[in-house]
């Protein structure tokens, strides 16, 4: 099945709160808006007053493209974001899936040492962070595997089905489709990286996907990763259409 046509456009609001190790460190709000087969993703991270416990971040996103059967295809993907100081921005385009082009500012250095060079056929078939994590209405949500590609990194995530529970928050009320996720790192990283290894041996991450009837489109309402430094939970307090 594939996502409905709409007569004009929808337009889905999820809001989420990211805690770490019981502390709210950060608040992610999204928008998506459906115009028929079109879509366009907007999101803002920004740090609560316990951020600066940890690493603080904060930053903006957006992407856009057309709703296939089983994904969200990105014709372009955007972020910025800073750290400290230091902000960056991230640049991708896309034609069906395949990279055609990535621009970074400031421009990234050269690589060297145990540095997993990204190959051509890396960048074919892949996904956006934002839309990779969006599922058409009647598609399969779990078992899938995600190429997600981030403008540095690509990975695949491996999903597989948990079930379903049931899921309250503002604008939701249901059963959710419950997946867990193991991390496969492909390219763009170093071989050495201490996280990389870390999320490669993760037993226990999990997402949550609710669906979206306005919408035409399943989108996570959950997530929860043990970290080194303790339990990374990202969870909405509100997923649906704002009166």
């Amino acid at each position: 099945m594939s996502a409905p046509a709409h007569s004009e456009p929808v337009r889905v609001y999820a809001d989420y709160t990211v805690s770490l190790a019981g502390l709210p460190v950060g608040y992610l709000n999204f928008a998506t808006e459906i115009n028929g087969r079109d879509y366009r993703l907007e999101g803002s991270l920004r740090p609560s007053i316990f951020a600066g416990l940890f690493a603080s971040i904060e930053g903006a996103a957006d992407a856009s493209g057309r709703i296939g059967d089983t994904s969200f295809r990105a014709a372009a993907f955007s972020a910025v974001y800073s750290t400290g100081s230091k902000a960056q921005r991230i640049e991708i385009d896309f034609d069906d899936g395949d990279v055609t082009a990535t621009r970074h500012e400031p421009a990234k250095r050269p690589r060297k040492g145990d540095w997993v060079p990204l190959k051509p056929t890396d960048l074919k078939a892949v996904l956006d962070p934002m839309s990779g994590m969006m599922v058409p209405a009647g598609a399969s949500v779990c078992p899938r595997s995600l190429p997600v590609f981030d403008g540095d990194t690509r990975v695949t995530l491996h999903l597989r089905p948990q079930g379903r529970r049931p899921f309250i928050t503002e604008g939701f009320k249901g059963d959710v489709v419950v997946c867990s996720i193991r991390f496969e790192p492909v390219a763009g990283y170093r071989k050495s990286s201490s996280a990389i290894a870390y999320l490669r041996k993760l037993e226990d991450m999990e997402v949550w996907y609710a669906e979206s009837e306005a919408g035409g489109f399943l989108a996570p309402v959950y997530v929860h990763v043990q970290t080194e430094v303790g339990q990374v939970r990202v969870y909405a307090t509100r997923f649906g259409i704002r009166p």
